[in-house]
């Protein structure tokens, strides 16, 4: 749905362009965007919190996990200040910075290299895609941080998308399979997750547990015989 509404107007835009425009005048808003952007200590911490935002929701989507371990947030803050700085100073350079990082991390946290192929992918075209919608005109009484978040809302809402998709998915809480199929890796996450409950089963004592662990890997091996049919 995000994509089909994405392109739809994507094409409008070309045809309408003013109605595209974004309009961001609340006087208390603009007071807080100024205040930020006159303070840079704040303006380097809002920008460190909203980029831990991003990569916490790109990774976890990434590496099919609802948070990372409190190690991996150890390593994560220390070099998204250090990132913040070089944005700072060598904005070109950021970008690049940022592309590598998006991508070789999550290989570095062992997530599925087809899974990050996927969504590095998506991310990075439905980005370009929001950037040409949001382009000009952009109306705005005044250019400030939080103007900028609120015109970036939908990016964040994007990543989340991603972030429930994988792990919703993954852990069964709702039947996505019997909803919509998953765009990707549906027979390979299911083998995994059947081998892991067998393995449980093995060790597990209690006769309740067993039976329910049990009926879990019988769900998931009839999704598999549907989707073979």
């Amino acid at each position: 749905m995000c994509w089909a509404f994405l392109v739809a107007f994507a094409l409008l835009k070309t045809v309408w362009a003013e109605q595209f425009a974004i309009a961001v005048s609340t006087p208390n808003i603009i007071k807080v965007g100024q205040f930020i952007d006159t303070h840079i200590w704040l303006k380097q911490i809002v920008h460190c919190i909203t980029s831990l935002f991003t990569y916490q929701f790109y990774f976890c989507a990434c590496c099919r996990k609802w948070h990372l371990s409190w190690k991996q947030y150890l390593i994560l803050v220390p070099i998204i200040i250090g990132l913040t700085y070089l944005n700072w100073y060598f904005p070109a350079v950021m970008v690049g910075v940022n592309f590598v990082f998006m991508f070789a991390v999550p290989l570095f946290l062992k997530a599925n290299y087809i899974d990050v192929v996927i969504i590095f992918t998506a991310h990075t075209l439905g980005q370009l895609a929001i950037t040409f919608i949001r382009s000009q005109p952009m109306n705005m009484v005044d250019v400030n941080m939080v103007s900028q978040l609120i015109c970036c809302i939908d990016a964040y809402v994007w990543l989340v998308l991603y972030y429930l998709y994988s792990n919703l998915y993954k852990e069964s809480i709702i039947k996505m399979g019997s909803l919509m199929p998953p765009l990707w890796g549906k027979k390979e996450t299911i083998e995994k997750e059947i081998a892991r409950l067998e393995k449980e089963l093995a060790v597990e004592k209690d006769e309740v547990k067993k039976v329910k662990i049990q009926g879990k890997i019988d769900e998931f091996k009839e999704e598999l015989a549907k989707d073979e049919k």
